[in-house]
């Protein structure tokens, strides 16, 4: 993201050079980076705060004989359980979009 103004004030330090403006760069250059890998944590987060989200919204929709059969899996295979709700998704995401029946 900020990789060349990073790489502009590392390039235009003088080595050797302690001045006042020397420092600020090198400072400046340490916080960019630090920003950059805060960026890429909290995007991470992110995501997998989305995938929980999904994850719930599945589990809310299912019936209790759904969750135990779910449940049931997680204990006789070992498979995870977020795994296992992970690949219901998709088959509760088609039913909601079907009409209600009557």
């Amino acid at each position: 993201m900020h990789n060349d103004l990073i790489r502009r004030l590392r390039w235009e330090q003088k080595p050797g050079a302690e001045s006042e403006t020397t420092v600020l760069m090198s400072e400046a250059a340490d916080a960019l980076e630090a920003m950059q890998a805060d960026a890429v944590l909290w995007r991470t987060r992110g995501e997998a705060m989305q995938a929980d989200a999904l994850r719930y919204k599945t589990v809310r929709r299912m019936n209790a004989q759904a969750f135990a059969e779910a449940y049931k899996l997680n204990i006789a295979t070992g498979k995870p359980f977020d795994e296992i709700i992970d690949n219901l998704q998709p088959f509760y995401d088609a039913a909601m979009k079907q009409p209600a029946r009557r």
